[in-house]
């Protein structure tokens, strides 16, 4: 019971401590993006100790019936609680993304239509993770009798692609964020970065947060321009002759 008071405080610590030092680093993001940022990471940090514990079980095992570890069954009770708050996580998320897409259309009181949406939505997760808490939990402590800890660990390790997907939907999501500055933000931040002055500077006199401001320099630096490249096959929004005017050393076709 141990292992699983300490999920039950960990995992919740975990989010809601990244949720508030997210808040005082990104101040301009908005409850929707730290509740889907913080979520994510939590859901990283789970699958890596996941993959790590499932490695570690399958590894000593030798004989891949008989043979036991101690890790498992404690971590099966230690990520227990995680299965249950990342449902109210996602519905975090979920219900604040609603809220801004809304507006003030959005509702704000007591209602269901929130619930019944996101199970709606993302009903295959939500019976992901109650299908682990109803049926492999109870199987794994209750119905083996102490045997196959090889395949336990082999499942668990399934989780090991998990933080590099969250984690690249989180870089996804902060490339989005700098494509929402204006043209005339962009441009008041080319040219301070041509005074020389430092990127901490540049922090107050904008009023944006490190990086995004990085993320535009870095893109001036190299490209000599801030627009974002359409995908391929998209029309271009860089007009030809300010393409011409910021690379003339490419050979440009004329007439």
């Amino acid at each position: 019971m141990a292992a699983l008071v300490c999920g039950a405080v960990f995992f919740p610590g975990v989010y809601f401590g990244l949720r508030r030092r997210l808040r005082q680093t990104f101040t301009h993001w908005t409850d929707a993006d730290l509740a889907c940022v913080s979520e994510r990471l939590m859901s990283a940090v789970h699958a890596s100790l996941s993959s790590a514990a499932g490695l570690t079980v399958a590894l000593s095992c030798k004989d891949v019936m008989i043979d036991n570890h101690w890790l498992v069954n404690n971590f099966v009770l230690f990520g227990a609680p995680y299965m249950a708050f990342d449902l109210y996580a996602m519905y975090l998320s979920h219900f604040h993304t609603e809220r801004a897409r809304g507006g003030s259309g959005s509702p704000r009181g007591p209602s269901l239509q929130p619930i019944r949406a996101f199970l709606t939505r993302d009903w295959l997760l939500v019976l992901h993770h109650l299908a682990l808490l109803l049926v492999f939990m109870p199987i794994t402590l209750f119905f083996r009798r102490g045997l196959g800890d090889f395949f336990v660990g082999c499942f668990l390790t399934t989780e090991f692609s998990s933080p590099f997907v969250s984690i690249g939907k989180i870089l996804i999501q902060s490339e989005c964020k700098t494509k929402d500055l204006s043209k005339d933000t962009k441009d008041k931040m080319v040219d301070l970065n041509k005074t020389g002055i430092s990127q901490s500077t540049y922090n107050k006199q904008l009023g944006k947060n490190g990086s995004s401001v990085g993320a535009i320099f870095r893109k001036w630096n190299k490209c000599q321009f801030t627009d974002h490249l359409p995908p391929p096959g998209a029309a271009c929004k860089i007009s030809p002759d300010d393409l011409r005017e910021n690379n003339p050393e490419l050979p440009w076709e004329t007439g």
